[in-house]
């Protein structure tokens, strides 16, 4: 998959551009605050009809314009489609083609990202919400199908919390709960198995990149913690249990918690309060890791994502790494450049001529000031 024009107006600081980047690996350079991870956020909205740095329309449109539009000619295979998103302060229209969409799950898809950005680090020391959102955008990139179940499954735990709020009122009875109940187990129960199967496809990816950009001495494991009694594990791993195994334990919990979950008004129980924990040497990376060591574990993660991609999809993803190099040494830069050749299209962004230099095939080379982007090296198609 390549992004072969991309058009970019009022959005953030960059006013227009009109790119051609190449099928290899594309160079943004420049100061900080010049644009360059704007840039990045664009293409990432293009794919994901959001940004990673901020929810709210009005931040991504260019001060003093009344609307932002992102425009992409995108590659697979032999197949190109033209992808179209334009931004107004309250609301958004999405083109594919020319013609409008009006679902967002039905234009997932049509461009696939990974990211590594500042943000994503944060995954490894931050809350859970950030280590299943990794997950669940991960997966649905892969299959929308799961994307589908995951609203689903957010609608359901919201209907149902709604009624456990009436029945600690006294407006409902308890009983109303039940068909809820059924419907966030057997929903739960399927979002836990493809949770689960797909961390196992990516462990080894992840695994095996860590250690080459870390060091063999170092190990990395990733295990997926859901939010279950252990009483009803019975020394059972998680991973080791088909959906149908899981909807039962997990109908079992809400039921054991019920009267908890009223007095509480919330579901206590579920897919979207489980974690991922992160491991590096049997310790865990949210409390021991070091700040080089979280970003290098985000890193790998991150490729390990775009690896297992192309293993599952046929084709590989477009991979964006924003400020990848800072507070990476100098032995670790060079590690991490001689992989990029491996993943296709690369946008990576750097303030650092000298971490251009340790790129063995540079496609493109962007200059970024001050919301321009000029090309320095390489072909305008």
């Amino acid at each position: 998959m390549n992004i072969q024009r991309l058009r970019v107006h009022d959005f953030r600081n960059i006013r227009s551009c009109d790119l051609a980047p190449q099928a290899g690996i594309n160079i943004l350079c420049g100061d900080n605050g010049q644009g360059k991870t704007n840039l990045v956020e664009a293409i990432y909205l293009l794919a994901n009809l959001s940004s990673f740095r901020a929810f709210a329309n009005r931040k991504l449109i260019r001060h003093g314009a009344s609307a932002a539009r992102i425009h992409g000619v995108v590659c697979v295979g032999e197949t190109e489609k033209e992808l179209g998103v334009q931004l107004l302060p309250e609301s958004k229209t999405v083109k594919v083609n020319g013609k409008s969409v009006a679902r967002g799950v039905d234009f997932f898809g049509e461009l696939a990202v990974t990211l590594f950005s500042p943000e994503t680090v944060k995954m490894v020391r931050g809350a859970p919400e950030l280590r299943r959102r990794f997950l669940d955008t991960a997966l649905s990139r892969v299959d929308r199908g799961y994307l589908l179940a995951l609203k689903e499954y957010r609608r359901v735990v919201e209907q149902r919390n709604r009624l456990l709020r009436m029945v600690r009122d006294g407006r409902v009875s308890p009983t109303a709960l039940q068909p809820w109940t059924v419907q966030l187990a057997e929903k739960g129960g399927h979002i836990l198995h493809r949770r689960c199967r797909y961390l196992s496809e990516l462990t080894p990816a992840a695994v095996e990149i860590f250690q080459q950009l870390h060091h063999k001495e170092s190990s990395l494991r990733m295990v997926y913690r859901a939010a279950l009694p252990r009483s009803l594990m019975a020394g059972t791993s998680v991973d080791a249990l088909d959906t149908g195994a899981l909807t039962a334990r997990l109908a079992d919990g809400l039921r054991q918690s019920e009267r908890m979950e009223i007095q509480a008004g919330g579901t206590r129980l579920g897919p979207h309060l489980d974690d991922l924990l992160l491991e590096v040497s049997d310790r865990p990376a949210r409390d021991f890791a070091s700040q080089g060591e979280g970003r290098l574990l985000a890193l790998s993660l991150a490729l390990g994502e775009a690896r297992l991609f192309e293993r599952l999809k046929g084709h590989r993803p477009v991979l964006l790494l924003d400020d990848v190099g800072s507070e990476l040494d100098p032995r670790h830069q060079r590690l991490l450049c001689e992989q990029l050749p491996r993943f296709g299209q690369v946008f990576l962004t750097t303030t650092e001529q000298p971490m251009c230099d340790k790129i063995p095939v540079c496609r493109a080379l962007f200059d970024v000031k001050e919301g321009e982007i000029a090309l320095v090296m390489g072909k305008q198609k």
